[in-house]
Order: C-alpha cells, then sequence, then structure tokens
C-alpha cells in the first residue's frame, strides 16, 4: 500500500473512533463569569504548503491569564506575538497584556510514521491530525481560580468541510473541559472535501469520514 492510501485507511477508523469518543455538549460557561477570560484558536490550513497557520487569540477584562509556555517543536515556524517576531530556542514563553493579545505559528503537517505512510496529513483535496499536532500542549500561569472560556474556529477553502470531537457549526467548535481551567483541544480533525454520515446511536453522536470518491 503507497504512503498516500495509508493515511485514507488513518482517516477513516480515526473518524470512527473520534465520532465513537465524544462527549455530550456541556453547559457553557457564563460569559459575565469575571474570572473567565476567552481563548479563540483560529486554524487556516495551507494545502499547498502541507502546513496548517495558527492564531491564539485571548481576550481578558483584565490581567487573568499571565503567562502561556509550551516547547518550540521543530514543525513550528513563524513565530509571531502580536505582530513581532519570536526568537526562542527550545520553549515559547509568551506574557499576554492585561486586555490579552494573539500568539501566531505555523505548523508542518505531514508526518512519516516509521517510514511506513504518515500519521498526519495534509494534502490538495483533504487531511487529518490530531489537534495535539498543531497546538502544542501548554503550561499557563493565571490569577488564582481564572479560567479559560475556549473555542476552536477554522478558515478552510471553500467546500471544505470540518470534523472534530467537538459540538459547533460553521467551522467555530466549543471546548468545554469542566475538570481543567485551560482548555485546549485534543483528538483528531479531518478537513476537506470529504463526505459524512452522522448518527445517534444509543444517545451518541457518531460521525464517519473519508474523501470523497
Amino acid at each position: 500500500m503507497n504512503c498516500i492510501a495509508k493515511p485514507i485507511c488513518l482517516l477513516i477508523a480515526a473518524l470512527t473512533c473520534c465520532g465513537a469518543c465524544g462527549v455530550p455538549a456541556t453547559e457553557a460557561i457564563s460569559a459575565g463569569d469575571p474570572m473567565a477570560y476567552a481563548i479563540r484558536y483560529q486554524l487556516t490550513p495551507k494545502p499547498g504548503l502541507d502546513s496548517v497557520d495558527v492564531t491564539m487569540h485571548v481576550r481578558q477584562s483584565r490581567d487573568l491569564l499571565r503567562e502561556v509556555r509550551f516547547p518550540n517543536d521543530s514543525r513550528l515556524s513563524n513565530i509571531k506575538v502580536d505582530g513581532k517576531a519570536v526568537d526562542a530556542a527550545d520553549e515559547i514563553i509568551w506574557h499576554p497584556s492585561e486586555s490579552g493579545g494573539k500568539l501566531q505559528w505555523s505548523v508542518q503537517i505531514n508526518h512519516r510514521r516509521g517510514g511506513n505512510g504518515y500519521d498526519a496529513w495534509l494534502g490538495d483535496e483533504w487531511g487529518i491530525f490530531r489537534a495535539e499536532d498543531v497546538i502544542p500542549r501548554a503550561a499557563t500561569r493565571t490569577l488564582r481560580g481564572a479560567f479559560s472560556k475556549t473555542t476552536l474556529e477554522f478558515d478552510v477553502p471553500r467546500n471544505w468541510a470540518t470534523i472534530t470531537p467537538y459540538s459547533g457549526e460553521n467551522n467555530s467548535f466549543t471546548i468545554a473541559k469542566p475538570r481543567r481551567r485551560f482548555d485546549q483541544p485534543d483528538g483528531w480533525i479531518a478537513v476537506g472535501h470529504l463526505g459524512v454520515r452522522r448518527e445517534t446511536i444509543s444517545g451518541m453522536r457518531v460521525a464517519v469520514a473519508g474523501p470523497v470518491g
């Protein structure tokens, strides 16, 4: 089986699991909570470059989120804070302003697994990867008791579909993890010209998807 066929099998299998592991939508965090700050991850796939541009937008009414820290992976590039380039060797450390700000980076997606196919892929027509592949796991420093209200948004080419484990519509998804104060998206993401079948099985939402054709 060639390296292009490998991700197609992965896509179908992964999204079957992804849909089966979905959880019911949780209650939205109150927009008026003085201890909540907003995080919006905006993902823009670049099919011709096999990469994804990511912008982490932070909005807060006061100095709630004080530090974001994550490893500077070799696949990350074009790292900027509010438009200014970041020069960091091993670790990215960002201190948002009292009102927030934005942190940007690009990630190379295509990644071989042991030389036998790919475990992350973005081509001209579709792609599949984990949220962890494009959004590095971060540690934060906050005001005691502060927590995030997080959304994941996609800016995709026209007629592309977006599939994630989360509830949402119009390429915008709510990330709610009640046991965590800093919500980060995880799990499989598929984008592109996809055929998608959705069902509810025993009260659980299931989505099975694969490349059209």
